[in-house]
């Protein structure tokens, strides 16, 4: 019997025919569909894996903008302790802060991981941020025009 009689029953679906043909080898390697899947699952991990590697530090940002925060809190603490001075003191503005203090504020204030310290100016009041307790060089300052 001659092999193309045999070709039709031997052909199966993993010798590559279609329709059994005869003298084809199996197919090796990857198919477009096969490296379409890996492409995918490596964009995958490159998209959570990269970000931890590459990404910028936030840190430096994250306490510049809490040092902000804590610097407009405390502007926002001497415009009330100014309204409160004011309001006990028939609408006279105070003239240093030494009116202020102790009753309506200290020129050292709390303001939960950050301190505000306040000094006098001629005609502006300086406020000082600092991270934790006062030493060394303040994270934020600014001067605001007072009273």
């Amino acid at each position: 019997m001659s092999r193309g009689a045999n070709c039709e029953k031997e052909a199966s679906p993993h010798w590559g025919g279609a329709g059994g043909r005869c003298g084809r080898q199996p197919r090796a390697g990857f198919v477009f569909f096969d490296l379409l899947i890996v492409l995918v699952l490596l964009g995958f991990m490159a998209a959570v894996i990269a970000p931890r590697y590459f990404a910028p530090d936030f840190s430096g940002q994250a306490r510049l903008h809490a040092a902000r925060s804590a610097l407009a809190n405390g502007y926002m603490c001497l415009n009330l302790a100014t309204i409160s001075f004011m309001a006990d003191n028939d609408g006279e503005l105070p003239q240093s802060l030494a009116d202020l203090s102790p009753d309506y504020m200290n020129a050292t204030q709390d303001l939960g991981d950050y301190t505000a310290v306040y000094l006098q100016g001629s005609g502006e009041i300086i406020i000082e941020v600092y991270h934790g307790p006062i030493t060394g060089q303040p994270l934020a300052r600014r001067a605001f025009p007072w009273p």
